[in-house]
């Protein structure tokens, strides 16, 4: 029997997997996409034991994911001059957290979780731009800029960094600038890499790079520098002249072997602000509420961007479908869960951030002798072994 139809805002992986945790548990979900069709736009992203533990839930949906990615063995910290600081084996993840730390392409895990959506029959529009929305006792209205409306039991705003609907419940606070902007490129694997290694290299000046594969053939890099001017779009491709441009001055081509073999190999580059928001007081409004960036964005220097989101999809039809009678308690449950942790991570972003394009050249050391004591399993697990 049917909980009731919800109107899910959002196609990315928040409103994706929402949609099937809600099939899954008795609701009806129908998903509203903004864009006309998912482009091949961005790079790689890291999904971690925490995601991939989610994903389990949805019975086979972790092994496609594991079949299309590559698990990451190694994780490595060097100095641009090529000064190795830690190299250590992080394959012991799947025994002590239960899954690997996984590099996947950003566009197939959406494949992928579209793919279980079709399978699964739930109705997905496309080119639906939110921009409005009210509320009743019983029911919620969605209209969109095309001038249709649709009505629903329920809503769950997944719209992202820049949601329409936090701004339509709780007024227009925007995306903070962290001061960092990346600059993202994909490139064949190159030999170092062959481990499948996830590499870390830090500059002198402020700046990071990082990379890790995402398949037996590709490898995802990103360029990190500091700033001060906001960029105002979350994803920007370069030109070719801005391609040739930013190899000609970015220093990266200069560091030592592998980065410089990366940046010239690169096929593509785009590059994008980095942003997180404050903290809300509540995700929830009536019958409205928020997951994934729309609620807690983030930076992305911990990883857990995506693998947050999972967790909301999860936790808040958890919390629903036991009480399915009171949503409002259910939408207050999830909140109190979801809050701490995800402002905790956030803050916790934002300071890996810095300490990555650190200038002081006693701050630079400090952080380089901390990364040379490698990793400690019990530092991290309060973020990757989670209790479903």
């Amino acid at each position: 029997m049917s909980q009731g139809t919800v109107l899910v805002i959002g196609g990315g992986v928040a409103g994706a997997l929402t949609s099937l945790f809600l099939k899954q548990n008795g609701f009806s979900p129908e998903l509203y996409e903004r864009v006309a069709a998912f482009n091949d736009v961005g790079g790689s992203l890291a999904l971690a034991p925490n995601g991939l533990k989610i994903l389990s839930q949805i019975p086979g949906l972790d092994k496609k994911f594991l079949d299309n990615g590559a698990p990451l063995n190694y994780l490595s910290h060097r100095t641009s001059h090529g000064t190795i600081l830690a190299e250590t084996p992080i394959d012991i993840y799947s025994l002590r957290f239960g899954y690997p730390l996984l590099g996947i392409k950003r566009t197939v895990v959406l494949h992928l979780l579209h793919e279980e959506l079709n399978r699964q029959l739930i109705p997905i529009h496309f080119d639906k731009s939110l921009c409005a929305l009210t509320q009743s006792n019983e029911h919620v209205t969605a209209e969109f800029q095309d001038g249709t409306k649709v009505i629903g039991n329920y809503l769950i705003g997944c719209d992202g960094l820049r949601s329409t609907v936090r701004q339509l419940l709780f007024g227009s606070d925007q995306p903070m600038y962290t001061g960092l902007t990346q600059t993202i490129g994909i490139t064949d694997r190159i030999g170092q890499l062959d481990r499948s290694e996830m590499l870390n290299v830090y500059g002198d000046g402020g700046t990071h790079f990082i990379t890790y594969p995402f398949n037996s053939k590709e490898a995802c890099f990103a360029c990190t520098f500091r700033e001060p001017i906001a960029d105002t779009e979350s994803w920007r491709s370069l030109s070719t002249e801005q391609d040739l441009k930013f190899i000609q001055e970015c220093g990266f081509a200069r560091w030592a072997s592998p980065v410089d073999k990366f940046i010239s190999n690169a096929s593509r580059l785009i590059k994008i602000g980095l942003y997180d928001r404050p903290e809300l007081a509540t995700w929830y409004k009536d019958r409205v509420v928020l997951a994934g960036d729309a609620a807690h964005a983030t930076s992305p220097h911990l990883g857990q961007g995506a693998n947050q989101a999972m967790e909301d999809a999860y936790y808040l039809v958890k919390f629903w479908k036991t009480n399915t009678s009171d949503h409002i308690k259910a939408f207050e449950d999830y909140t109190q869960l979801r809050k701490e942790r995800t402002s905790r991570l956030v803050t916790a972003a934002r300071r890996q951030g810095e300490a990555r394009v650190c200038i002081e050249p006693e701050e630079c050391q400090k952080r380089n002798e901390m990364l040379s004591k490698g990793i400690n399993l019990n530092d991290i697990s309060w973020i990757y072994d989670i209790q479903l």
